[in-house]
């Protein structure tokens, strides 16, 4: 008996160290206390014609005002009745729709930029944003992109995003823009974060092939380090993105990011 008990005791203390040993996967915590509240996610679309609009909607529904980004190659003078329709349906669900518009670093007219915005306002209204992207980091530019900002938002576009990911001073460009994407990496690093003062404006581009290849990153979107929205998608190697695929964890990232219960 006295045997029986030793081998209880022994086999309890072992269960205790291994427990006390084990890490937690990131798919068991809580959602509502994993991150800030307004986190969200922002969304490139790249074949709108593809894409699943009905299933995309559906699920960043589940999201505090995401963004959804269009290509200027979308907006043509053809049949885009249906592109309408579902823009009309993020809009009534609160989502930010952007068109990104590379400026070529600077070199883009922008008496040219400014005619293709007036052409995207006749043909889709339901457009309230613009993404500059391609965007020359360089003090010298900044009245270049302010006055874009400007144009922009006189023809009705409230919402600007700028693209200085992995800038050293975005704070110079932030008093023109609402939003900035901050932060762009093709691998695990966390040497660029935004600052305290940047969070609630910035987006954060992760490119990531597995959840598994994700988790360096959680205990920075979780505490909000990473900015108010987050794009986070498989990384396709030497292809560009194709956001008609949703990324394999696309379901467990929105129960994680954007479910709250």
């Amino acid at each position: 008996m006295g045997l029986l008990q030793n081998i209880f005791v022994i086999t309890g203390i072992i269960i205790t160290i291994l427990y006390s040993c084990q890490v937690e996967p990131y798919s068991k915590f809580d959602a509502t206390n994993l991150y800030p509240d307004n986190t969200s996610i922002i969304f490139p679309i790249s074949s709108p014609t593809q894409i699943n609009w009905d299933s995309l909607l559906t699920q960043l529904s589940k999201c505090t005002k995401p963004i959804i980004v269009l290509e200027e190659e979308h907006i043509k003078a053809g049949d885009i009745s249906e592109l309408r329709r579902y823009l009309q349906i993020a809009r009534n669900l609160k989502f930010h729709i952007a068109i990104r518009i590379p400026t070529k670093y600077g070199e883009r007219p922008m008496e040219e930029i400014a005619r293709q915005l007036i052409h995207i306002q006749d043909l889709l209204p339901e457009i309230n944003g613009i993404l500059l992207d391609e965007v020359l980091d360089n003090p010298d530019m900044l009245s270049y992109y302010a006055q874009l900002s400007e144009i922009a938002r006189e023809l009705g576009y409230d919402f600007i995003i700028i693209n200085l990911s992995n800038s050293l001073n975005p704070e110079r460009f932030i008093e023109i823009a609402d939003a900035v994407i901050v932060y762009e990496n093709m691998g695990i690093s966390k040497e660029i974060i935004p600052n305290k003062d940047l969070r609630n404006r910035s987006i954060s581009i992760i490119y990531v092939s597995s959840w598994e290849e994700l988790t360096p990153f959680i205990k920075y979107i979780r505490k909000g380090l990473f900015g108010k929205w987050i794009f986070i998608t498989d990384r396709y190697e030497g292809k560009p993105f194709n956001s008609t695929s949703l990324p394999s964890f696309w379901k467990e990232l929105l129960q994680q990011l954007c479910v709250k219960t």
